[in-house]
């Protein structure tokens, strides 16, 4: 813990220095660590920069899967029981459950709702991290079924004669996760110390099958009643996501009223009937250097079906672009790009990459997209993801109707949600500068 809580320490006197915040110190700064940097408990060393390139190409078209199942669901009134998993996700959150604190790993998730960790005992669980044991806390309680905790999830059931609520998220792909649902103390490192929280909700899995070894559980950060920024009752919270290039610190979560900064630029979120716990905004363009490109706003508005959109997410590493507004995208960064050699890219998704060096691309023309209230633009490393040694490749995929703002995008941004004034807010920041 001690080498954690001077890395947040660290991080906060960095964003102290790049952002104007308010006077009052109250906010809990938590680690993230990116899954596959060394600092990750799942890091594969053995792993190829293409190894790597794949991976995060097929986890954000997992994603992609995922919000449009949601979609279809929310527009057919369907119980959304048997869903797309959300995908192993980017960001995993250190932090401690119960009394003496044990430490877990889950991956911090603004799509999910429910906090839920993998729990001894637990025979088919395949996890490399060690499970937490309800059994070794003195503070761990298994919620009733007349608990409303219970009888509001859609995800949580009771049996004929049982007492305690059981819960199960259950996968289109037949995977699924089943256990109890409970509460627990859980304590969150903060900038300068930890801070404790008592009776949090989440599902304790016993039983897991079809998930990877590295899917340990999730944290939920959307709107709804039981994620994290709910169970804390803080309105406000925010993450600075370091450069993609950078292995060496952690990334920083910051719960409660210091988490948006003064100063930066503001805008809506828009609520979307059946999916009110997604953040989406709305993107009124997006440009390349000085260029607007010709793209109909209505490209990333939701339809009537429920279908389209633009979603803010920390789960997805790329940026999902509407097919026609993808081809548009992709048209006008490469009749902008000069003097750069295009290649073949191995990745079906990835449709435009270049023989290129770092040094080079800076020299492109930057993507700024334009939200309404609030212009972001891109870093380099934002935009292009290196595919293998050589060949740099535009980070932005086809989501046929679903538009996605990837957590490559928003990296050396502060990105703050303000839950009470319905707002998402950007301010660039050196994260990971120290």
């Amino acid at each position: 813990m001690a080498s954690s809580a001077s890395t947040i320490f660290i991080c906060f006197l960095v964003l102290l220095n790049s952002i104007s915040w308010p006077s009052k110190a109250a906010a809990a700064g938590i680690r993230l660590i990116r899954r596959d940097s060394p600092l990750s408990p799942y890091y594969n060393p053995n792993a190829t920069v293409s190894d790597l390139a794949t991976a995060a190409v097929e986890s954000t078209m997992e994603r992609v899967r995922f919000f449009q199942a949601r979609q279809k669901s929310a527009f057919l009134n369907e119980d959304a029981q048997v869903r797309v998993r959300a995908g192993t996700g980017e960001y995993l959150m250190e932090f401690q459950i119960g009394i003496p604190a044990q430490p877990v790993y889950a991956v911090a998730d603004t799509a999910s709702e429910l906090i839920w960790v993998q729990c001894a005992p637990c025979p088919r669980c395949t996890t490399k991290r060690p499970l937490f044991y309800p059994s070794g806390s003195l503070t761990y309680k298994p919620i009733d079924c007349s608990n409303s905790s219970c009888t509001e999830l859609s995800t949580s059931y009771c049996s004929r004669n049982q007492v305690q609520c059981q819960w199960r998220e259950s996968y289109g792909d037949g995977s699924f996760a089943n256990g109890e649902l409970a509460t627990d103390t859980f304590t969150l490192g903060s900038l300068f110390e930890t801070e404790t929280i008592s009776n949090v909700v989440f599902g304790c899995s016993h039983l897991a099958f079809g998930l990877d070894d590295d899917e340990s559980g999730i944290v939920g950060l959307n709107r709804q009643r039981l994620s994290l920024p709910s169970r804390l009752r803080v309105s406000k919270f925010s993450y600075c996501l370091v450069s993609p290039n950078d292995d060496t610190v952690g990334s920083l979560l910051i719960l409660g009223s210091n988490a948006v900064a003064s100063g930066s630029s503001n805008t809506p979120i828009l609520t979307v009937p059946g999916q009110e716990a997604f953040y989406y905004v709305t993107l009124e363009g997006i440009s390349v250097g000085r260029d607007r490109l010709p793209i109909p706003e209505n490209y990333f508005q939701p339809t009537k079906n429920g279908e389209g959109g633009f979603i803010v997410d920390s789960g997805a590493r790329f940026i999902v672009l509407q097919g026609r507004a993808h081809d548009i995208v992709v048209k006008g960064v490469e009749d902008r790009v000069q003097g750069l050699k295009k290649v073949y890219s191995k990745d079906k998704e990835i449709q435009l990459c270049y023989a290129a060096t770092y040094a080079q691309l800076e020299n492109t023309p930057q993507l700024t997209f334009h939200f309404k209230g609030a212009d972001v633009v891109l870093t380099t490393l934002g935009t292009y993801f290196l595919q293998e040694t050589g060949v740099w490749c535009l980070g932005v995929v086809p989501g046929d109707s679903i538009s996605i703002f990837g957590n490559r995008a928003q990296s050396n941004y502060n990105v703050g949600y303000d839950l009470e004034k319905n707002t998402i807010s950007f301010a660039s920041a050196e994260c990971g500068t120290f």
